[in-house]
């Protein structure tokens, strides 16, 4: 898990006497390795502020939607470093098309081994391999994503059923709120009836 100096958590956000609670009977937000502890704290923070939740249910929901933004943003990074590890894989097939290394399999492989070490010599001769054939970067990319489409899309559906979920939870506690409101607006009409018969009674009497 990792941590960034430069991203903090709210004070105040932190002291939720809310939030002190679902944490007590829920735990923490449980992160992974890879993830940046700091700017889940940011970003819990922010959610938190825009969303201001009001009681323990609108909590648990806020909880819920921080936690679905950063999945996404987890899911997201996975994505890249998913296409960047299976580069290796793509420039192996590009160069085995390169007439110029068609009959030298072993300078193929020397070159893919310089390029997954970062040696900028065989990265360099990579480049200019693919350039003589009317090809950049991009056509790394291109062929690392074709081959493996079927995980790519999977990532992409999980994408989608978070963010699906996200904002279905603001919408609930939009209906949450509304719901409040008409309850309190109806619990003062019923006062306001009350203190009318009741004035009403008492001037009868009187």
């Amino acid at each position: 898990m990792k941590k960034s100096a430069a991203l903090k958590p709210s004070k105040n956000q932190s002291l939720s006497p809310l939030k002190q609670k679902l944490d007590a009977v829920l735990g923490k937000p449980q992160l992974l390795l890879g993830d940046d502890e700091n700017q889940f704290a940011q970003l819990e923070a922010l959610i938190a502020a825009e969303l201001n939740p009001q009681d323990i249910l609108e909590t648990l929901w806020c909880r819920d939607v921080i936690e679905r933004l950063f999945e996404i943003l987890r899911l997201r990074r996975w994505k890249a470093q998913f296409i960047e590890l299976r580069e290796l894989g793509a420039v192996k097939v590009l160069l085995n098309q390169s007439s110029q290394l068609i009959r030298y399999p072993e300078k193929i492989d020397d070159l893919v081994n310089g390029w997954g070490a970062g040696n900028q010599e065989a990265i360099t001769r990579i480049y200019s391999i693919l350039k003589n054939t009317d090809r950049e970067h991009s056509h790394i990319e291109a062929q690392a994503v074709g081959a493996n489409l079927e995980t790519l899309a999977a990532i992409e559906s999980l994408l989608l059923a978070n963010e699906v979920r996200r904002d279905a939870i603001i919408k609930e506690i939009d209906r949450h709120r509304d719901l409040k409101a008409k309850r309190g607006a109806l619990d003062v009409d019923f006062k306001d009836v009350t203190t009318t018969e009741t004035v009403n009674d008492q001037s009868k009497k009187g």
